[in-house]
């Protein structure tokens, strides 16, 4: 196989080069039979015989031979079918096997190219997560200790099968893309489980010091644990997470576009921050708590009508401005809005954004709550930066 810069050239494809490129959609891959997210290889040509054709890129661009650390007496050979016509299960995620496989004549192994390429050690920033071929304990999905590998906490508490993970997350694509009824959403958010709280209860209902940490890592687990197995850990999570983060922060951008300008009595939340920031049940933004809104008509955004002693909000979210005018503006509600950007690119987040994206939201959210607020920009201005119609702003630091 030739690879050529953004190109390759496949032979289960030789009638088109093959384009690497970004998505947020899901896609089943045309090689594995598998999901992906992320990064992969496209034929969009237009007479092309298949509609669409898709790869993820370990399996376009598979290492013929590979040895995986579990398994010390196998070479798994890269097959574009499966071998023989019995069945075969993935030694890893437990699930048949319908196209590329990784394949150990000697010993019969057979693994998916994503489970084949799974990396040892998930790092999410401040903790590890290891990748196991037996079960340590019981998987807290669905509490069996059957085979299967998995990914375990240091302190071999915590466990979850590749297989259940590939659950949850068709599940979870089912209702987000699919579209599927609201208590089916419902059903499946009371299905995930609470690993905050199953880790403390494993503890004995310790929740300080080491343990503390324990339960913050496994609360981020499923996340990176989704990334391995759809095949690229460097980028999907930046798909699914990233991706999601910037379109809550765009539904919050234009909700405040219709209170300051579009509604038919314009207003000021003056107290915008993260907590004030809802998803409904087709995870659409919506902006709450309105106790301290103020209407832009008549000059009625003056804080002295409320009663309140001082400016309300929260600390932090507030406009430095706000402190000498006593008034409540779009521009003090643009300057919550940049701390809750600023909020969205954490560091802790690692990976989670693309450079590109990162960089965008890190320039706007700093453009929005600058000290001055004829500098920060407007609301349309805002959504534009954010679809990438107008570039980031720039920045004086």
């Amino acid at each position: 196989m030739k690879i050529t810069d953004k190109e390759v050239s496949h032979p289960i494809h030789p009638q088109h080069k093959l384009k690497l490129e970004y998505t947020e959609i899901p896609f089943t891959c045309d090689g594995c039979k598998e999901a992906g997210i992320g990064l992969k290889y496209s034929c969009h040509q237009k007479y092309c015989n298949s509609d669409q054709f898709d790869l993820h890129k370990v399996c376009a661009v598979a290492t013929p031979i590979i040895n995986i650390s579990f398994y010390r007496k196998c070479n798994f050979e890269f097959h574009h079918h499966p071998p023989g016509e019995e069945k075969r299960i993935c030694d890893a995620c437990r699930k048949e096997v319908l196209g590329f496989v990784y394949h150990c004549k000697r010993c019969g192994f057979d693994l998916h190219p994503c489970c084949a390429n799974l990396p040892q050690v998930l790092d999410d920033g401040e903790h590890n997560l290891y990748l196991c071929h037996k079960l340590s304990g019981a998987c807290h999905r669905c509490g069996g200790k059957g085979p299967g590998w998995s990914y375990r906490s240091r302190c071999e508490t915590y466990n979850l099968h590749l297989s259940c993970v590939k659950e949850l997350l068709v599940e979870s694509w089912e209702a987000m893309y699919l579209k599927v009824d609201e208590n089916k959403v419902r059903e499946i958010q009371t299905r995930i489980p609470s690993l905050k709280a199953t880790l403390a209860n494993h503890h004995g209902g310790n929740t300080g010091g080491k343990i503390r940490k324990c339960c913050k890592m496994a609360g981020g687990a499923i996340r990176l644990i989704v990334s391995a197995i759809l095949g690229d850990p460097t980028s999907i999570i930046a798909a699914v997470v990233g991706g999601f983060i910037s379109k809550i922060l765009v539904g919050t951008a234009s909700a405040l576009r219709y209170l300051h300008n579009e509604y038919d009595k314009r207003f000021v939340h003056t107290d915008l921050k993260t907590s004030n920031i809802l998803l409904d049940a087709d995870f659409n933004t919506r902006i709450g708590d309105f106790g301290f809104a103020r209407a832009l008509e008549n000059e009625k955004n003056s804080y002295n009508e409320l009663g309140l002693r001082g400016v309300p909000g929260t600390m932090g979210y507030v406009a430095p401005e706000s402190f000498h005018t006593g008034r409540a503006t779009p521009e003090s509600d643009v300057f919550g809005f940049g701390v809750a950007v600023l909020e969205a690119v954490d560091e802790n987040l690692g990976n989670d954004f693309e450079n590109d994206e990162a960089n965008r939201l890190l320039l706007l959210g700093l453009a929005c709550s600058h000290s001055i607020d004829s500098e920060r920009p407007k609301t349309e201005a805002i959504i534009q930066i954010m679809s990438g119609t107008l570039p980031p702003p720039r920045v004086s630091i």
